[in-house]
């Protein structure tokens, strides 16, 4: 079994982030969340689940002490990015404390559907070990990829052929910013995760 750190070590810890980010938003969240882990006196390390030959080996076949996972995964059309890789992380160290936060373009204010990202996203084998979070992400138009344009473009039909008085103030950014660049992403909105990274 994986050896655990015990709680008198104080701020002392160990954390795997393992993050998928397609055009950068969660990306910088973990930048972020490693610099504020740092900063308290954590040992960090921050894997790219796309880029990286083979995350999980890294963590399952990693020598002493892993405290944390924290997974952070885009989420394009309800598939949420690096879900996969994390709940592996999660089962090849019991050990370990495990938290999620999906990166969105809906607002963290939008708690059922937030609820229900969470429950379709994350495995039942591991879902009562994880603590969920959501993060708000952003929307880059130029970038977007063929798959996820064509999304969007539905989804844009589907707001229109919606009355006003029945669009949430999600549905009514999206039509705002169509086809521009927007930017939600804020480091302080990392306060809870760091908090739960850090709990006794």
């Amino acid at each position: 079994m994986t050896p655990s750190r015990s709680a008198d070590r104080g701020d002392d810890r160990s954390v795997a982030i393992l993050f998928a980010s397609c055009y950068g938003h969660t990306r910088r969240y973990a930048d972020w969340l490693t610099e504020q882990l740092q900063a308290t006196g954590c040992t960090v390390r921050l894997i790219d689940a796309r880029a990286a030959e083979d995350p999980v080996g890294l963590l399952a076949g990693a020598e002493g002490i892993l405290d944390v996972i924290i997974g952070l995964g885009g989420n394009y059309g309800g598939s949420v990015q690096g879900m996969g890789a994390f709940a592996d992380a999660v089962r090849a160290r019991p050990d370990a404390r495990a938290l999620f936060a999906t990166v969105a373009w809906a607002s963290p204010t939008q708690t059922e559907t937030i609820r229900k990202l969470h429950e379709k996203a994350i495995p039942a084998d591991i879902a009562p070990r994880v603590t969920a979070f959501h993060l708000r992400g952003g929307i880059d138009h130029p970038r977007l990829s063929l798959k996820h344009r064509t999304k969007m473009l539905a989804l844009k039909t589907y707001l229109m052929s919606k009355p006003e008085s029945a669009r949430t103030e999600d549905d009514r950014e999206t039509l705002q910013f169509w086809g521009q660049t927007k930017d939600f992403t804020d480091p302080a909105a990392l306060e809870p995760i760091v908090a739960a990274a850090l709990a006794e």
